[in-house]
């Protein structure tokens, strides 16, 4: 597993999502319980504001390479490293030798 060493700007955000089962039942009584280990799952909007047009190609050059894997990245805050795959993005030009860059970071476990 490769390790996403960039630093995003403040702007980044959590998505956070729990995972139930839920089973309805007459006179709109619910009932729901968690699924699963891995319940709670966390995904990033990683943005990365105002780059120079060389680190925005090197980020880019690393998600095409790693494409498909697992990648260790700690979230702000965090302690340790999670998994996490971004199988898309969007790069902005905003003008000479300057970009940014929005990467979806979806957690996995594997």
């Amino acid at each position: 597993m490769t390790d996403f060493l960039w630093v995003p700007s403040f702007s980044s955000a959590a998505s956070i999502k729990v995972r139930l089962k839920k089973t309805k039942f007459g006179d709109g009584y619910e009932q729901r319980g968690t699924d699963g280990i891995n319940m709670v799952t966390r995904d990033w909007d990683l943005t990365f504001n105002k780059r120079t047009d060389s680190e925005a190609d090197d980020i880019e050059a690393f998600l095409e390479a790693n494409a498909g894997t697992a990648l260790s990245w700690t979230p702000p805050g965090g302690i340790a490293a999670l998994k996490y795959t971004c199988d898309s993005w969007k790069r902005s030009y905003l003008g000479f030798d300057s970009n940014d860059l929005v990467l979806p970071f979806t957690q996995v476990f594997e």
